[in-house]
């Protein structure tokens, strides 16, 4: 494995300590399918707490949370989730992300990243996203985004491949738990987005595997994530 490969997962380990010890301060979101875990807290203004910007470079790997103020409805159809596609596919290639599994739901939205290079940057990804969003959701005049989004840093156990795989099953599984569909594979807004491959089905018994295989290729490792 590359050094720079080496390196982060040390720098990751640190980082779920990090979230361990705020564990008192956080907010925990069914814990019985997502293993304790742990989202932003907040400040005394109400202003959501983040960890260091260096815990979102690299190859971080975080799952956002973004919600429509008001928990608004109303935005969610065939083409603005073309349009979403199309901004997550910007913000990849910009910030040399990997978009494992995504999920748009009637007042909010999911996106899992994986950052692939040492100019990976998911704040700065995020806060390109979240603008581009908001021009599309104010031209609809349908919903707007809440003032900041909800993030888990992965910790060193989550990393591994069938935690990491849980997690994204989990966010897949949002709409079947609402109620919206019985099984995730029919909900219409959910997918990945890993340049060059266009065609890539989530829900494909080879997806996982072809993931790794290009997660190692994109971030310079010499193999699949075990």
């Amino acid at each position: 494995m590359p050094e720079r490969v080496a390196a982060a997962g040390k720098r990751w380990t640190c980082a779920g300590h990090a979230l361990s010890g705020a564990a008192t301060n956080v907010r925990r979101d069914d814990e019985k399918h997502r293993g304790d875990v742990e989202w932003n807290s907040e400040d005394d203004h109400g202003h959501l707490l983040r960890l260091r910007p260096e815990m979102y470079v690299d190859s971080a790997m975080v799952h956002w949370t973004m919600a429509m103020n008001d928990r608004a409805t109303g935005w969610l159809d065939d083409s603005s989730h073309a349009r979403v596609r199309e901004l997550l596919l910007h913000m990849a290639c910009v910030y040399k992300l990997l978009i494992p599994v995504y999920c748009l739901m009637p007042d909010h939205l999911h996106v899992f990243m994986v950052g692939t290079a040492f100019e990976s940057d998911q704040r700065k990804a995020v806060a390109f996203f979240r603008r581009h969003l908001n021009e599309m959701l104010l031209a609809r005049q349908s919903a707007a985004l809440q003032k900041q989004a909800y993030d888990h840093v992965l910790k060193e156990a989550e990393r591994q491949r069938g935690a990491f795989e849980a997690i994204a099953y989990y966010i897949l599984e949002n709409p079947v738990r609402k109620g919206l569909v019985e099984t995730a594979e029919k909900w219409a807004y959910s997918g990945c987005v890993v340049a060059g491959h266009p065609g890539w089905n989530v829900f494909h018994q080879d997806y996982w595997d072809s993931f790794w295989r290009a997660f190692a290729q994109h971030s310079g490792d010499d193999k699949s994530h075990v």
